[in-house]
């Protein structure tokens, strides 16, 4: 047992101390992760209370000296756990050991671990685990690189749905990505497809949607129309059906909380707590904020950030006209490197939205270029990846024919031109019939055992 006394942060602690502080929180970390393992197995046919699990588990393997007395988020995750626990005796069980777990997890590392110890404990973990230079040998290094490779937060890809674009794309959008087009050519309807294709693609992935450009409504709206397979004008209030709300209310509650919009203030409030930003502008405090509760209340590891329009991002007065879009380029990246440091490189990415210049009705049938993008050039220049849509052709009243031109991509991307298939009464995307490129994919949503008419 170590003596608690008091010692300066200053001074390496002895050997023997360190020693028993790491072999401490070594065998308590053992003792939650057995518990989790054995909760899995107890929980496997509940997809969602199996993911929770699987993220907690996730955040004490990467970190041995979480606690509940550590970090809000293991609290956040046993809350959402016991709110959506049943009758069943066997989900009940699970979490009474969980907590009780995680209360001798917490109990040993105040007995044996003293905090000022705590510190170098780490220290020592990462000159082992990375050896900091001093050994050849890349073990410890390449161990790491899998474990990355194995985590949610290192995936960095949000596929769109489209399968021949996704391959393209090398899985999905992924960094900061940029649609560019004419009005009505679908860049909103991409940006909800890629969203709902997100959210059924990967349960730990969350979204936060920022309608700079339309009624939050509008956006509840298609993403219900594309998730429902019908016409987002059959939601419309002079239209809408009992046999209509019963579908909307069957939407998983497992999709629905991983999903906040933010829309903009067209006039002017004074709640600061509702989700509208001022007209004093967007600040990357205000963007973390939004995405930190998101990932709190949603107990998810990665998040798509939308932004539709980017040109409508509000910006501060005290900034000059001529750097607008820098102050807004320098929001994105301010928060993507945040969140990239502590949740993982694949943690977030941006999907933004912009606006082109002004183009002549004929020049509608053509593919836009980069330089018809909107903006002083900085948005195209620190973009990883740019689609342009364009080329419409109609086919009927409700289907046109566009082409999403890849004209920017990083890390590997195919860029090109890809013909697709747009039904705007449905808002849904694919290839056209008589393009070779793969079709897209079946995306199917995880099973919940949590009654999907709940709120």
């Amino acid at each position: 047992m170590i003596n608690n006394t008091t010692q300066s942060p200053q001074s390496p602690p002895r050997s023997d101390q360190l020693t028993v502080a790491t072999q401490a929180y070594q065998m308590a970390k053992a003792k939650v992760r057995q518990t989790l393992e054995d909760v899995q197995h107890r929980l496997e046919p509940r997809a969602e209370l199996s993911t929770l699990y699987r993220t907690l588990k996730s955040s004490i393997d990467n970190d041995p000296l979480y606690g509940s007395n550590r970090n809000p988020v293991i609290q956040v995750i046993l809350d959402r756990l016991v709110e959506g626990v049943t009758s069943d005796q066997v989900q009940q069980q699970a979490i009474y050991q969980l907590e009780n777990r995680l209360e001798d997890y917490q109990a040993i590392l105040n007995d044996l671990v003293p905090p000022d110890l705590i510190s170098w404990v780490v220290q020592k973990q990462a000159a082992q685990a990375f050896n900091e230079g001093q050994n050849d040998s890349l073990d410890d290094d390449w161990d790491e690189y899998v474990r990355r490779l194995q985590s949610p937060a290192y995936v960095g890809f949000f596929p769109t749905g489209i399968a021949s674009l996704d391959d393209a794309l090398g899985g999905g959008v992924h960094g900061l990505t940029c649609i560019c087009g004419d009005k009505g050519v679908g860049k909103t309807w991409l940006l909800v497809n890629t969203c709902l294709a997100t959210l059924l693609a990967d349960a730990s992935a969350s979204v936060l949607f920022y309608s700079l450009d339309a009624p939050k409504k509008r956006i509840m709206d298609r993403i219900a129309g594309c998730y429902l397979d019908i016409s987002f004008r059959e939601l419309q209030p002079d239209n809408v059906t009992n046999e209509t709300l019963l579908q909307v209310r069957s939407i998983p509650q497992s999709l629905r909380r991983r999903v906040r919009i933010v829309e903009r203030d067209f006039a002017f409030v004074q709640d600061t707590d509702s989700d509208t930003h001022q007209q004093r502008g967007m600040t990357s405090a205000s963007v973390k904020q939004d995405i930190t509760r998101l990932m709190r209340t949603s107990g998810t590891a990665r998040t798509l950030v939308v932004v539709d329009l980017f040109q409508k991002m509000l910006v501060p007065g005290y900034v000059s006209a001529s750097e607008h879009d820098q102050y807004r380029l320098d929001v994105i990246d301010e928060v993507s490197q945040q969140f990239r440091k502590s949740h993982g490189d694949g943690s977030i990415s941006f999907f933004v939205a912009s606006e082109m210049r002004k183009r002549s009705e004929g020049a509608r049938s053509t593919v836009p270029s980069i330089d018809d993008m909107k903006g002083d050039g900085r948005l195209a220049s620190d973009a990883d990846n740019i689609l342009l849509l364009g080329g419409i052709q109609e086919v009927d009243a409700n289907v046109n024919d566009v082409v999403c031109h890849i004209g920017k991509g990083r890390d590997g991307v195919i860029r090109g031109k890809y013909r697709l298939r747009f039904n705007h009464r449905l808002g849904s995307f694919g290839p056209r019939e008589d393009d070779p490129s793969p079709k897209p994919k079946n995306i199917e949503m995880p099973s919940s055992s949590i009654d999907p008419l709940a709120e």
